[in-house]
């Protein structure tokens, strides 16, 4: 995973630290966190009961990542692999047969926009608050213009 650095046991320590941040406790949460931020409002309810509190442990310690850490060290985040075949799904649709040069354009401009997209840095962040959607508190980001140099 990408914050343990190869250690089994900080991987483990993470996925430890997942219970204490459900529970409130953010002591051992990464600095760049948002539940870091001064005025941080929890998006879920705080487990509060010790017994609710242990069964959650249990539950982190009985799972395949938790008890084969070694084996997750290495692992990657497939978020790029995604983004690429969602961007490929917008010019080359799965249902229609395409032409050779037909197929070979469209893969072309398939790859342009997403290398023009991937780490695009964005100018600004706004949050929408809903009141009949409390649980949805995600922002938006207005990214820059493409330039397609």
């Amino acid at each position: 995973m990408a914050t343990c650095d190869g250690s089994a046991t900080k991987l483990r320590n993470t996925l430890m630290n997942c219970v204490h941040h459900f529970c409130g406790r953010h002591e051992q949460c990464d600095e760049d966190s948002p539940c870091k931020v001064k005025g941080y409002v929890p998006t879920t309810l705080l487990i509060q009961d010790p017994f609710a509190e242990e069964l959650l442990f249990s539950f982190v310690r009985s799972t395949t990542i938790f008890r084969n850490a070694e084996d997750y060290v290495e692992a990657k985040d497939t978020y790029h692999v995604q983004s690429f075949n969602n961007s490929m799904l917008i010019y080359l649709d799965k249902r229609v047969h395409y032409l050779d040069d037909t197929y070979n354009l469209r893969q072309s401009l398939a790859v342009l926009n997403w290398n023009e997209h991937v780490g695009r840095h964005h100018t600004s962040t706004y949050f929408i608050e809903d009141s009949r959607h409390p649980d949805r508190q995600g922002g938006k980001k207005n990214y820059t213009k493409k330039t397609y140099r």
